[in-house]
Formats: C-alpha cells, structure tokens, sequence
C-alpha cells in the first residue's frame, strides 16, 4: 500500500517561537495538511467522509531532527501506511525543500467515529477510497 502524498508548507512567522524556530505545534498541523492532501487525492474529500464520520487522531508521533525557520520550505510526504476495519495510520518525512535534507518525521493514528463520537467501522468508500480499490457492496 503506497499511497503518498506531497506538499509544500512555508513557516510562517507566527509558526515560530522566542528561539526563532518553528514550534513544535506548528509540525503537527503540518502533519494534518498532509493527511488532508492525501485523503482529498483519493478522489473522496475529507468534507465528504465528515458528513458520516470522523478519523479522530488516537495516537501522534514527531521526531523533529532539525530545525526550520521562518522562510524555509518544508516538503511533507504522507504516505498511508495501514487501513484496517476501524483504523488509519499514516506515516510523514519532512524535507528542506531547496536543501532536501530530513528535518523530521511523524506517525498518526486514527480511528473512525460516526458523528456521535461512538466507534465505527470505516465505510466502505472510504476503504475503496484510500487503497484505489471500486467499493465493493456487503
């Protein structure tokens, strides 16, 4: 299962902290527009999914191996790492864009919820979705 994504996120000035970097906050709401690329890219967005049920995060990994600035140009990969029947776990590297060196990688873990916030198995199209796969009727 190899589906990835890829972006480009500039820091923002706001992203940064008193030492001048990028605030460890600021990597995982980068993480989510990964995500966010990568399940808007399987041909079923996320606005769509959301209007049955939610990947609600259960679990955030970040290693950050060096830091970012304002100005740099962090490339995110997302790759999905794993479907089951009511989980999702993506994986992330993040690049320098003009230098290509690794600044960080991450890990999430999600589980579907229906709109109540009760567990739920992921639906079908979203399965299909994520792996590129028809939907196949139960």
């Amino acid at each position: 299962m190899a589906r990835n994504a890829q972006i480009d996120v500039a820091v923002q000035f706001s992203e940064t902290d008193l030492m001048g970097v990028a605030h460890h906050a600021a990597w995982v709401t980068w993480l989510e527009m990964g995500r966010l690329a990568l399940i808007d890219g399987s041909g079923l967005p996320y606005t769509e999914i959301a209007r049955t049920h939610h990947l609600s995060v259960v679990s955030v990994s970040l290693r950050i191996r060096r830091p970012l600035v304002f100005g740099d140009v962090a490339r995110i990969t997302t790759v999905l790492d794993n479907v089951g029947s009511r989980k999702v776990c993506f994986a992330y590297e993040l690049h320098h864009k003009h230098s290509g060196v690794l600044v960080g990688t991450g890990a999430t873990e999600h589980v579907c919820v229906d709109l109540e916030g009760r567990s739920s198995r992921l639906p079908d199209r979203v399965v299909a979705a994520l792996r590129h796969e028809p939907a196949q009727p139960r």
